[in-house]
Formats: C-alpha cells, structure tokens, sequence
C-alpha cells in the first residue's frame, strides 16, 4: 500500500514537472518566433493527450486552465480546452463501466433544443450554443467519472497540487514573458490591463484572481484535512499566491480573502476537539484565543491589504465600477421583454438582445443574470435536474472544507461573465467529491487505492 501511494507520488510529480515545462517552452515559443509556432506545439500537446488514461486527462485539462484563455491566439479560434473536452467526453463514454442514464440524455436534449430555439429565434451565434452544451456535456461526463473513483480524497488532493502548480507556473511565467497577452491578442490590445496590473497569463484581472482564490482554497483544504506529505511546500505555494493576486488590485480579490479567513477560522475551529482537554478552564482559554487571532487576523487584512486596494480601484463613489449599472440594464430588459425569462436568448447572445433594445452593447459581468438571460427559468431547470448528484449530498458537502472553493466560486462569479470562463465548468464537478469532513475518517488515508 505504502509503495503504491509512493508510485502515485512520483508519478504526479513527474506529471507536474512535464506540464511545466511544456508551458514555459509554449510560452517562449510565442514570445521568441511567432503564433504559428505555437499552433504546431498545440497540435503535439493535443496529440499527446490521446494516449493519457482518463485520470490524467482530467489533471492535463485542469493545469491547462490559467493558460487556455490567454492561448485562444485570436477571437475566431477555439479555445484548446474544447478540443480537450471533447476528446475526454468521448474517452468516458467509450468506458463500459460509465453510461448516462435515459433520463439525463432526456434533459440534455431538451436543453439543447430550447437553446436551439431562442438562438435561432433572437439571432444568435450558433458556434457560442454548442460550445455551451459541449461544455454542460463535460460537466456532467466528469461527474460520473469522479462517482466511479474509490478514494475520492487522493483526486481532490492531486487536484491541489495540479491546479497551485498550474498558477503558480502562469505567474512565473508572466513575468518571465511580460508581453505574451499583448503579442497572442494583437487585435484586443485596448482591452487588455495595463502591463502594471498584469500578473499570470489571464487576461483579465478579475478572473485570474479568481483563479488564484481557487487554488488557495484547495491549498488550505488539504491543509486542514491534515495531509502529512508535502504540507511546507503546499503553505509557501499558498503564501506566493496570494501575495501574487494582490498583484491583480481586483476589489473581488480583496473581498474574497476575507471570505477565505472568516471559513478557514470556521473549518479549523470544527477541526479541534475541544472535549479532548479535561479543564474546562483550558476549554475557554483556547477558545479566546482562538477568537482573538481571527479578530486581529480580519483587523488586519482589512486595514492593510482590503482598504488599500479600494482607495486605489475605486476613483467615484461607484463601488461597482459600472457593474451595478449593468445589472440594472439587464432588469430593465427583462421587464421590457418578460418572455426572455422562459426560454432566454441563447447562451452568450445577451449583449446582443441588450444592445437592440437599449441600445447598450455588454457583457453581463454577473454568472448568475448571464444564465437566466440566455437560458431562461426553463432551461435553468433543466440544467438542475441534470446535475442532480452535485445536490445530493449537500450537508457531507458543506462539512467539507473543500466547500470553501464553491462559495469562492459562487462570490466571485457576481462580477464576472460565464461566455469568457471556463473555470466554472471544470471545477465545479468536482463537488461529486466533497464527502470528505475534517472529523472523517478519511482524512488521515495517505495511503489510497484507485480503481480506473
């Protein structure tokens, strides 16, 4: 047993170190010769992941992630996680041990044609629609597939070192190759942060610092589950991102920390058997202790690190930076045209609909408005009927520590768009494994199995 978590180890590892270097080597290639260049690494990367089992399918599609958005090379290109996708959905499906049932391929189906028809009906780009189901598809081929593992807690804990190494890859090699955002999107170079605000190879502030906060709450998940083996490496690869995501002066970020301290301090305190000292004197002395490290911990952030970066983002009294405008416009067109709130517009076609009848040509900037405008309540439906599983173990879930990436997920994504994030997509299946407490069992299983 002891061998096979060692195999397992060094496996990863040897994983991690090769993802690594093809990355850096992709990136000097952009910044050294030209695109083209790039395209033919793509095409062997590509090549090469056909012949990975599912698992490390899972992991190359995971490490790729803070690298995919930046690497479209131009807006009329794919992003190279569709190709991914696709190769994996139908690397799960052709598995004899993994089917979708009658009833989920019903809801998909209906799904897609309520999609169908309000992107025919309101104009829509039909390439935007089905890399939409295409993406819902991956969404739920990943979650049968995490279903049939027997130790859920070695994936997720792969999971960490996969994604922290990933980040913290795409910030060394943003200031390796500062100029690649602006080399790879020529066309788009006003809409890109000013080369100060830049930091890892996402393009835009708001979702690399969303990025960042993930693999921050994997990292201090497995911290609090007590993982014994590379514990010191994981805490300064904690430590460097998120000195790094300050980097990004996103007021999402700044709040999002707080968020990440105030559930730490709760998982940690639940992680403490307090029963376990005989002096209730010892009991109270702990537990003021305890209080008042959070206290000074919060006191802290807010004053030197939360404040700051909003007296340095916020010019106007608008907090929002124009966002709470934007809800608003897309309220007043849900009013103006209620029957979008039936079967929506077609994924990604909101800016569209705004523009013809606001005459407001933008992107949502909230995950939320963004599905009920382009999916509408029905379609809304369906998608909660066909990730069911994700609902059904929702208290083992919240106990999870792991729960802390959701709501990161679930805070950050109110100023973001989903057309431009494939984070949502790839993460979130991972809540099939969030049966893991810090009182379980579980935790201490350094020593795993896997069954492909």
């Amino acid at each position: 047993m002891k061998k096979n978590f060692d195999n397992n180890s060094k496996n990863l590892m040897i994983l991690i170190a090769v993802l690594s270097l093809s990355w850096f080597l992709y990136s000097f290639i952009f910044n050294s010769f030209n695109y083209k260049f790039g395209i033919v690494f793509s095409f062997i990367y590509i090549l090469i992941f056909l012949f990975l089992n599912a698992e490390k399918k899972y992991y190359v599609i995971l490490y790729t992630l803070p690298f995919a958005s930046i690497f479209k090379i131009s807006g009329s290109l794919p992003s190279s996680l569709i190709i991914l996708f696709t190769i994996y959905i139908i690397h799960i499906l052709f598995q004899k041990n993994i089917q979708i049932k009658k009833i989920d391929i019903l809801y998909l189906i209906l799904f897609t044609l309520f999609q169908f028809i309000s992107t025919t009906f309101y104009q829509g780009s039909y390439a935007n629609f089905l890399s939409f189901i295409l993406n819902v598809l991956f969404m739920k081929v990943c979650i049968l597939s995490f279903s049939k593992y027997n130790n859920k807690t070695k994936i997720l804990y792969n999971c960490t070192y996969i994604f922290s190494s990933a980040m913290g890859m795409s910030i060394i090699i943003a200031d390796v190759f500062p100029g690649i955002p602006y080399i790879v999107s020529r066309d788009k170079q006003a809409l890109l942060m000013s080369i100060n605000r830049f930091s890892g190879l996402n393009a835009d502030p708001n979702y690399y610092s969303q990025l960042v906060l993930v693999a921050v709450c994997l990292i201090i998940a497995s911290l609090l589950l007590k993982m014994k083996k590379s514990s010191l490496i994981l805490m300064f690869v904690c430590l460097f991102l998120i000195i790094n995501g300050f980097r990004s002066i996103s007021k999402s970020y700044a709040l999002s920390i707080i968020v990440i301290l105030a559930t730490s301090l709760y998982y940690f305190r639940n992680s403490i058997n307090f029963n376990s000292f005989n002096s209730k004197f010892k009991r109270i002395l702990l537990s003021l202790v305890f209080i008042n490290v959070g206290i000074i911990s919060l006191i802290f952030i807010v004053k030197k690190l939360v404040i700051p970066v909003f007296q340095m983002r916020t010019e106007t009294d608008d907090i929002l930076t124009g966002r709470g405008d934007i809800w608003a416009d897309y309220v007043e067109l849900l009013f103006i045209k209620p029957e979008i709130l039936l079967i929506g517009v077609g994924f990604s076609n909101d800016a569209n609909i705004l523009s013809q009848e606001l005459g407001i040509y933008m992107a949502p900037h909230n995950i939320f408005l963004e599905l009920l405008v382009g999916c509408g309540v029905f379609g809304l439906l369906l998608l909660l009927l066909l990730f069911r599983e994700l609902f059904k173990y929702v208290k083992n879930t919240i106990k999870s520590p792991y729960f802390m990436l959701i709501i990161i997920l679930l805070f950050t994504s109110f100023g973001l768009s989903l057309s431009s994030n494939d984070a949502f997509y790839i993460l979130v299946p991972l809540i099939i494994l969030f049966r893991i407490g810090v009182n379980s069992n579980e935790k201490t299983s350094d020593n795993y199995t896997h069954t492909s």
